[in-house]
């Protein structure tokens, strides 16, 4: 048994909830932000794609990097989640800043436990400290010092972001969907304007291979048909009726 797990139950219970429950929270939030920055990326690699139809080694470039930054965002959060141990001194800061009960007697406890044999100073004196704290903070509920809304913020500006990428994609010009599939799967040849003529057949596409990407680059051209001339039917069966006369 440790110096920590020798304080009393209903102490080291809140101490305990405060850590799982933080340990969680934490964990939604950086979920959410490296969710938005991966949104947020992927969208302005979409738009640049768009302008300057970027070639698959930098579309590549740009969703790796991209998945970079979202796991350099997450991972902290996942690593303290899956510890398998606590770090008590600064859980125990954490919780004089949020707690003002405790007066920054827990902090007190756990740094003459968690220290050398000579500093631990008078074990009675801390024993009656720890049994005033664990009357102090039994029955207390850790959810009034991290409240759910804290986590929300993240995950209102992912869904913000998602609106205004599902009103770009409704845009027939930007072709998003289509966008984000170059993005997705950079090794897929694909251009970025390939839908721009399905819907009008007098449009024609012409293709040209760059010598520098190696990468077939369409465009649709704006030529139509020119209207055939529409014939007079009445012109047609005079010509028609006269030729059987002079016959």
């Amino acid at each position: 048994m440790t110096a920590i797990e020798s304080l009393p139950v209903p102490l080291l219970a809140y101490m305990r909830s405060y850590a799982r429950r933080r340990r969680w929270q934490r964990l939604i939030v950086r979920l959410g932000l490296a969710m938005l920055a991966f949104l947020g990326v992927a969208l302005l690699a979409c738009l640049v794609d768009r302008l300057i139809a970027l070639p698959a080694p930098l579309r590549a470039a740009a969703l790796i990097g991209d998945l970079l930054i979202a796991g350099l965002i997450a991972w902290p959060a996942l690593r303290e989640c899956f510890a398998a141990q606590t770090d008590w001194r600064r859980l125990a800061h954490q919780l004089e800043r949020h707690d003002p009960i405790l007066s920054e007697r827990l902090l007190t406890i756990v740094s003459r436990l968690l220290g050398k044999q000579e500093q631990t100073g008078s074990r009675p004196m801390l024993e009656r400290i720890a049994r005033e704290l664990s009357v102090d903070v039994d029955g207390r509920d850790v959810s009034a010092l991290l409240p759910a809304r804290s986590v929300a913020r993240p995950w209102a500006a992912v869904a913000i972001l998602a609106i205004i990428i599902l009103f770009l994609s409704m845009i027939p010009v930007l072709d998003l969907p289509a966008l984000a599939t170059r993005f997705t799967m950079p090794w897929k040849d694909m251009p970025p304007d390939h839908h721009s003529s399905d819907g009008d057949p007098g449009q024609r596409r012409s293709c040209r291979r760059p010598a520098a990407s190696g990468e077939s680059v369409c465009q649709a051209s704006a030529q139509r048909r020119s209207p055939e001339p529409i014939r007079d039917r009445r012109s047609d069966a005079a010509r028609q009726g006269a030729w059987r006369f002079q016959s």
